[in-house]
């Protein structure tokens, strides 16, 4: 396991306290702080990831090791380095808890300003195939969708398991959008 700080250039700042429970602050000893340089540089190379990827990239590159405890040690640290501003928020997504709201507006001409926003061509809809990325990995959400939301592509996370329903509902649009053509 690598314990020495790594050589690339990554800002996490040595004086850094956190909380460790409500009562306590405490600085971060010298392995922990080399391990927010390490969960820092791999979160550079990447607009999002989860805390699984992020753990994996860890392992393959030698940081830590394939255990559980492992785990949880970066998922803790990623907490307190987002809580202190190391590691902004949005770079750890959790597609297993997502916030939920109808929309709603103030007025119609809101609403139809929204729409001219939001107004993007159907760029599948000519197509002679149709596309659709299926993902057994609930977690992979928040990294996969902002690509498939660029380019208009269906995104369906399984969570592990198939679905029969899922699947029907994916065959009924093909079969309507073939029938269409």
């Amino acid at each position: 396991m690598q314990t020495q700080p790594s050589t690339s250039p990554v800002a996490v700042p040595h004086r850094v306290h956190f909380k460790s429970s409500r009562q306590t602050q405490r600085k971060p000893q010298a392995k922990t702080l080399v391990l927010f340089e390490q969960i820092v540089a791999i979160a550079q190379e990447y607009d999002r990831m989860s805390v699984r990827q992020l753990f994996y990239q860890m392992v393959v590159r030698g940081h830590v090791e394939k255990t559980e405890r492992a785990y949880k040690r970066v998922a803790d640290a990623t907490v307190a380095m987002r809580r202190t501003k190391i590691l902004p928020y949005r770079k750890i997504v959790d597609g297993g808890r997502v916030r939920r709201r109808l929309p709603g507006w103030e007025s119609m001409g809101h609403l139809l300003e929204q729409a001219k926003q939001q107004f993007r061509l159907d760029h599948w809809g000519h197509q002679p195939e149709l596309v659709e990325i299926w993902c057994e990995k609930l977690g992979l959400t928040g990294v996969i969708t902002p690509v498939t939301d660029e380019y208009g592509v269906t995104f369906v996370p399984l969570g592990g398991f198939g679905s029969v329903t899922i699947a029907a509902d994916s065959a009924e649009e093909l079969r309507l959008t073939h029938c269409a053509r």
